[in-house]
């Protein structure tokens, strides 16, 4: 399996926006690269994450549940960079062991 954080963003910024086309504009991206990102992370997970209302999406049982973790990997994203910044204010970061 093979899914990345962007999928992740896209998927979650449409979750939370209820609409490709938000997500879209809100990412500065086109509908239809939102609509590949969704499609890919559905393909790599083998699930189906959204249902189509009209202009809107709403999410499947199954995209409520990945939300979730999609939520969880953001917060962890958000203290690795906090965490890299903190380290590298007047010395070299590394990575390595």
């Amino acid at each position: 399996m093979n899914i990345t954080i962007r999928q992740l963003q896209v998927f979650r910024t449409a979750a939370l926006l209820g609409s490709f086309t938000r997500a879209a504009k809100h990412l500065h991206l086109t509908t239809p690269a939102v609509s590949k990102q969704i499609r890919k992370l559905e393909s790599e997970c083998k699930l189906h994450l959204f249902e189509q209302s009209g202009r809107c999406v709403n999410l499947t049982q199954q995209g409520k549940r990945l939300l979730e973790q999609a939520a969880q990997v953001d917060n962890e994203m958000k203290l690795l960079k906090q965490m890299v910044r903190d380290e590298s204010v007047g010395s070299e970061v590394s990575f390595s062991e």
